[in-house]
């Protein structure tokens, strides 16, 4: 009679057991059974997984957290299974859009989704898909084993400001990986566009990179297939010392403008080492490439320090080398030399008041038409908790050595700010621009004022 007991007690576990495999809820994320199973080699029941991470500390990147909290700590903390060292959250690789998506429980802020196929159906969708641009369609997403996404797309680009334009459509697939080999991941897109006049694009691309908390380094190569050339090619790296300070560097060849998407996926990727920032002149490279008939190769280089809390300094500079297609109208034109961008940002908190912050920005390029030098200076103080006050300064010098002149602008505004409750308030700012411009043909001074007054209500 003892074994009909025994058997109902091991079914009784068993159902237990199963109820926790069922439910997504209590899914053991990846990286924890090697734990488990180290700590308890017999165990017959699989160990519920723990509550997940605190939203705040996910979000910030550049905290100090686990990348995966233990299953069971008084097991763990045993000799024979010392705790992993807390290193830092990073962020996640999965899309070439506007913000990171999940990866498979590798990275900050990831969720672990059971569904291994999704649909979606709407408008400006494509945000996480790995396809770079918004669009109005359908999204299917597959996921398999070991963190591997693979994405496809159909429908019409979505163009701010333009209605939706049935003889434009678009398809893509993209594949994103998890984790392999330590600290690696990538991506991998194709992307086939077709215009009002029935001409079809493709593109292919993508990125690899090594991320861990203090240092990365990140390659991205976007291809035009039908025109058979490299559009851009970036090789971005980062390394973030000890004593708050980081340096940088970016090396690119560029054929197209650089999207703008590009250059937030490049940044929120690389968003672990804390102190990287885009250093490269994205207008000029537009104007130089935005009729495809100039190659672009940048070298930049980045230094941030942190010298405390309320004190910290960023600095950068950049060169452009201009390589232009001969045509025989220009064969024997000269080159465009090279250009020169050099910056220099310094952050200050709580040096007046408590509470306040102030900037200050210092600027200077150098191209074969002109050389500019600008200054600014960006101040905010809370006078009490209802008003606010931030004056500002700003002062521009260009010498366009093409033209022979030469233009000072100077720009000083205040704006006042009263918010009650962070409800309701209004502002008013006022300011002023003074320019003189000398040239070989005349003298020139302008003066211009505004003032302006608004009223702010939430809901």
């Amino acid at each position: 009679m003892e074994t009909p007991s025994l058997t109902l007690i091991i079914a009784c576990l068993a159902l237990g057991a199963g109820a926790l495999v069922q439910s997504p809820a209590h899914a053991i994320p990846a990286g924890q059974e090697a734990v488990v199973e180290e700590v308890q080699p017999d165990a017959d029941l699989p160990v519920p997984a723990p509550l997940p991470l605190q939203a705040e500390q996910s979000a910030d990147v550049s905290e100090d957290i686990p990348e995966s909290a233990p299953a069971d700590p008084e097991a763990v903390a045993t000799p024979t299974s010392p705790p992993p060292e807390p290193t830092a959250a990073i962020p996640c690789m999965q899309g070439l859009a506007d913000a990171p998506g999940d990866n498979a429980a590798a990275c900050a802020g990831s969720t672990a989704d059971p569904r291994p196929l999704s649909f979606q159906l709407g408008r400006r969708i494509g945000v996480n898909s790995g396809i770079l641009d918004n669009y109005d369609g359908i999204r299917v997403d597959y996921r398999l084993s070991h963190g591997l996404k693979l994405n496809a797309v159909a429908g019409y680009p979505d163009i701010s400001g333009q209605k939706l334009d049935s003889a434009r459509r678009m398809l893509g697939f993209s594949a994103d990986s998890g984790k392999f080999a330590g600290d690696w991941d990538m991506n991998s897109f194709y992307l086939q566009r077709q215009n009002n006049e029935g001409a079809i694009s493709r593109v292919v691309g993508g990125a690899l990179r090594y991320l861990r908390p203090r240092r990365s380094v990140l390659v991205f190569a976007d291809y035009d297939v039908n025109g058979d050339e490299l559009d851009v090619l970036t090789a971005t790296g980062a390394w973030q010392l000890h004593g708050g300070t980081t340096f940088s560097t970016i090396l690119g060849l560029h054929h197209s403008p650089v999207k703008t998407r590009q250059q937030k996926y490049l940044q929120q990727t690389m968003a672990a080492t804390e102190g990287w920032t885009w250093s490269l002149p994205s207008e000029r490279i537009r104007y130089y490439t935005a009729d495809r008939s100039e190659a672009v190769r940048t070298l930049a280089f980045g230094l941030s320090h942190a010298f405390s809390d309320r004190l910290k300094v960023t600095g950068s500079a950049a060169m452009l080398d201009v390589e232009t297609e001969a045509v025989p109208e220009t064969a024997n034109a000269a080159a465009p030399p090279n250009e020169y961008f050099y910056a220099l940002k310094l952050t200050g908190r709580n040096l007046v008041l408590s509470g306040d912050s102030s900037v200050l920005d210092l600027q200077h390029s150098v191209t074969g038409a002109w050389r500019s030098s600008s200054a600014s200076i960006n101040s905010h103080y809370a006078i009490n908790r209802v008003w606010n006050i931030s004056p500002r300064l700003r002062a521009n010098y260009r010498n366009h050595e093409l033209e022979r002149s030469v233009r000072w602008v100077t720009s000083p505004a205040v704006k006042m700010e009263y918010r009650s409750k962070h409800r309701y308030g209004f502002q008013i700012e006022a300011g002023g621009e003074w320019s003189s411009e000398e040239s070989a043909s005349q003298d020139r001074t302008d003066t211009s004022y505004f003032l302006s007054l608004g009223y702010q209500a939430k809901f």
